[in-house]
């Protein structure tokens, strides 16, 4: 595991193609780290509470502004090993949130780190149904990457506008290759929070990743999340 890590290290550490960010392989938190672009700033805790109002707090948001990388769990346990099962239920949920959705890779499994990881990637259409903005489209480009910890599903989410998607694809495929999570790692117990400001944001991304959330929170029974 240590050759591993310090060969993910090096290639991040000089990697510098011309026209993509350059990437830092960080440690997030003890036992799991993850690249990220240079100039990426970590979100604070009342942001994140506000831009991703879930349950739980994330272990962390790497943000510019218009491009966001962050690293979540499940609350519940997931004791079934089996991740065709886990695959099928989160493609499920990702249809069931969104108007329309284009699975550019629709749950593959891929070996990194010598860790089995679920991939969706996907363009997404969210249309507003009611409200002042009815008929609004919001179009997003994401890419989640799911795997098991200790019966937990640990989450990476790199999202960003749909018109940004040529600049961000290959980025995002680099960054998930220095996943590296080691055994070291530990959990928070669940705790939910909340941020000082109770005002919820309205429009744009935000309410992308709110209406992600809140469908899998409302869905607890069939879904770790």
């Amino acid at each position: 595991m240590k050759i591993t890590f310090i060969l993910v290290l090096c290639q991040f550490l000089v990697f510098s193609q011309t026209g993509e960010p350059k990437l830092i392989l960080k440690e997030w938190r003890k036992g799991i780290s993850l690249a990220v672009p240079e100039k990426f700033l970590l979100m604070s805790d009342d942001d994140m509470a506000q831009k991703y109002p879930s349950y739980r707090k994330p272990i962390g948001v790497y943000s510019d502004k218009k491009t966001d990388i962050s690293i979540n769990y499940s609350i519940n346990k997931w004791n079934n090993k089996n991740l065709d099962i886990l695959k099928s239920m989160y493609k499920a949920t990702i249809s069931s949130v969104f108007t329309d959705v284009e699975f550019i890779q629709d749950g593959v499994i891929k070996k990194v780190n010598d860790r089995d990881f679920i991939v969706f990637e996907f363009i997404s259409n969210l249309v507003e149904e009611n409200g002042p903005k009815k008929g609004a489209s919001l179009k997003t480009y994401s890419y989640l990457a799911y795997t098991l910890y200790k019966n937990k599903v640990l989450i990476l989410n790199m999202n960003t506008q749909v018109q940004e998607r040529n600049d961000w694809a290959n980025t995002f495929g680099k960054i998930f290759e220095s996943f590296v999570i080691t055994d070291k790692l530990q959990l928070d117990v669940f705790k939910p929070y909340e941020a000082e400001n109770k005002q919820m944001p309205k429009g744009g991304q935000e309410d992308v990743q709110m209406k992600l959330l809140k469908k899998m929170g409302k869905s607890r029974t069939k879904n770790p999340q």
